[in-house]
């Protein structure tokens, strides 16, 4: 079972490096990342369920800021992209509305 575990986690970073250009930071990250991961394992998710949760969830961490807002077009578009491999509803239904919610806020 561990071992699935960090395959399918070492899957989902790969995706936030190549997908999102993210990396996360261990030391800050590291538990929120398995705990979203071996969530969506449950739920019957695959890997690019698991980083679009976990892209979403430090997005709306991040907040509307002048500050942010190049960061999160760039990844409001990416989410479009990878929730097209995603299979779960709400997590593609997600990806979807948080696009739509920052391509507004910048019209």
């Amino acid at each position: 079972m561990f071992f699935r575990e960090t395959i399918f986690r070492g899957k989902v970073d790969l995706i936030l490096k190549r997908e999102f250009d993210y990396e996360i930071n261990p030391d800050f990250q590291g538990q929120s990342l398995r705990s979203t991961c071996k969530l969506t394992r449950k739920r019957g998710g695959n890997e690019y369920d698991a980083a679009l949760i976990f892209m979403l969830v430090q997005l709306e961490i991040l907040g509307e800021s002048s500050d942010t807002r190049d960061f999160r077009i760039k990844h409001a578009v990416n989410c479009i992209e990878v929730g097209e491999k995603a299979i779960l509803p709400d997590v593609v239904d997600g990806a979807v509305g948080y696009h739509e919610l920052i391509m507004n806020e910048v019209m």
